[in-house]
């Protein structure tokens, strides 16, 4: 049996970083700078992961045509 391997450390910074964007949160400032100094190289996350982030990003951007939407409705109200 196959022990489960301990995840680098920048794999545990990844995962931060996916951590705060799927709760909509800026990453540490810390975190940023050590993936950009490893920009080439692999990270392991999971899927579960991901689909968090790709939810939080789901929701933002239909935040934001809703928000696009309820301007144009103030203002075509405004020109009547």
């Amino acid at each position: 049996m196959d022990a489960k391997k301990e995840p680098s450390v920048l794999d545990a910074v990844g995962s931060r970083v996916l951590g705060h964007l799927s709760a909509s949160q800026p990453a540490a400032e810390a975190d940023l700078k050590t993936l950009d100094a490893h920009g080439s190289e692999k990270l392991e996350v999971s899927a579960k992961q991901l689909l968090a982030v790709s939810q939080a990003f789901q929701k933002a951007i239909e935040e934001i045509a809703t928000a696009a939407q309820f301007r144009c409705s103030r203002r075509r109200l405004r020109s009547m």
